[in-house]
């Protein structure tokens, strides 16, 4: 019953706001962000500069192309890295079981987003609303951190159906079905964990690992030493509590 009361009495406060001109707390909260970036071509008050890296080298990569843009003097952000299978579920539905046009062709557990191997990039407060000289730039963006890194990376922007948000890694399905071979005896789908993660950006990205290694040595090592191969092994095996994962770094 209590339930139904807060909703009743959050529909009553929205309509006095409304009928009195006062914007409610989403409209605040996009109102704010219009305030923080009213154009689509400013630089942002904060710059990316500091990294994630425990969600995957994907989103290693999609911070590097948000620096990029914001370089280039176009704010941007990732919407999403991991994507819920019900997220995925339900913008699924739309414009098949629900309204509103399609917006994916890719069932729940079938999208890079499940697997941490794919991002959205938007404007921070336009979204999607933006001009073609914006995903020109986030395309040349993807370029260049693909090449600088030396990494597949495959963008919507040029596909049939389009979708210039989504950067995704060229060899995410073969990422896919290694995954569901691993958890096939585990029941229920699941996505990476914490420890594949790791083993996935090693496999991506080795010289950013190696890098980390030398930084989490607390000048144990000279900033210069490249890490040996047993080092590296050693070093993930402390993040991770499936030694089984690490097999194929053994060898």
């Amino acid at each position: 019953m209590s339930g139904l009361l807060d909703d009743v009495m959050d529909w009553w406060r929205n309509m006095r706001h409304r009928l009195e001109g006062v914007p409610v707390a989403s409209e605040r909260a996009s109102l704010s962000l219009r305030a923080m970036y009213p154009r689509e071509k400013m630089q942002a008050p904060r710059r990316q500069s500091r990294y994630r890296y425990v969600d995957g080298p994907m989103y290693y990569l999609g911070q590097q192309i948000v620096k990029a843009m914001e370089d280039a003097g176009y704010p941007a952000k990732i919407l999403y890295c991991y994507r819920s299978p019900e997220k995925q579920r339900e913008l699924y539905s739309k414009g098949r079981t629900s309204a509103g046009p399609k917006v994916t062709n890719a069932r729940p557990w079938d999208s890079a987003h499940q697997y941490y191997e794919a991002v959205d990039i938007i404007h921070p407060s336009l979204g999607w609303n933006v001009t073609e000289e914006y995903w020109e730039t986030l395309a040349a963006c993807v370029r260049i951190v693909s090449e600088k890194f030396s990494v597949g990376l495959n963008h919507g922007h040029r596909w049939k159906f389009r979708d210039s948000a989504h950067i995704e890694l060229r060899d995410w399905r073969s990422v896919r079905e290694r995954h569901r071979r691993n958890v096939l005896d585990q029941g229920e789908p699941r996505p990476p964990n914490a420890d594949e993660l790791w083993y996935r950006f090693y496999e991506v990205l080795p010289d950013i690992v190696k890098a980390q290694y030398n930084a989490d040595q607390q000048g144990r090592v000279p900033k210069d030493v490249v890490p040996t191969h047993p080092d590296l092994v050693a070093w993930l095996a402390k993040k991770s509590s499936n030694k089984s994962l690490l097999r194929d770094l053994l060898s």
